[in-house]
């Protein structure tokens, strides 16, 4: 049955059992981000107990701003160092590797969309997760070295449709295509995985 919630997002109640917990949340960002406060979701970040809580509060934001979010809690996760954007070398710092790692974070349907790779950067391995946000569990984690998503953009890339960001790719990858599986053998990372979504 479908049917619009109070903050007019279409929603299937039968996907989800946590419904009326997510609108009482979603109400609570609501109001307190009325004035575009950043300041609330920066502190649920350091309140957030898990990835799961962390998305079912920023869901009202940007793209952007989700992404940023989550990436900010996946390095206080993992104990990098976050980056800046400025300074052109991926979203975390891991101190032990001594390695720079992209984030990219996907929420589509029925498939993976890692957007705006930037191969000129001077990145180590890309994170990329594909979140299910039905069911947090069956998110997957991906982790490619600087080489193998280059080949990866020669293969599958195409070029970012916002014309000032020329040097960018797009990578979409169908579920359960030849690709998917392939991925999926190559670069799923689930020991990643358990520790950012423990």
């Amino acid at each position: 049955m479908r049917h619009i919630s109070p903050l007019n997002l279409d929603i299937n109640e039968d996907l989800d059992k946590n419904l009326p917990k997510k609108i009482s949340i979603l109400e609570k960002i609501q109001q307190r981000n009325k004035n575009g406060e950043f300041d609330y979701l920066k502190n649920e970040i350091d309140n957030a107990k898990n990835i799961k809580d962390l998305i079912d509060v920023s869901c009202l934001k940007s793209p952007q701003i989700k992404g940023l979010l989550i990436e900010e809690f996946i390095c206080k996760k993992l104990g990098w160092k976050h980056v800046l954007p400025n300074k052109h070398v991926g979203d975390g710092y891991s101190i032990d590797e001594k390695r720079h790692y992209e984030i990219k974070t996907s929420f589509a349907n029925n498939k993976i969309v890692i957007k705006q790779i930037r191969l000129f950067q001077k990145i180590d391995r890309y994170l990329c997760i594909h979140f299910d946000e039905y069911n947090i569990d069956d998110s997957i984690v991906f982790v490619l070295s600087h080489e193998e998503m280059a080949n990866e953009v020669k293969d599958l890339g195409k070029k970012t449709s916002n014309i000032r960001r020329k040097k960018c790719f797009d990578i979409e990858i169908e579920f359960n295509s030849n690709e998917y599986n392939r991925w999926i053998k190559l670069y799923k990372n689930d020991f990643i995985k358990q520790k950012i979504f423990k």
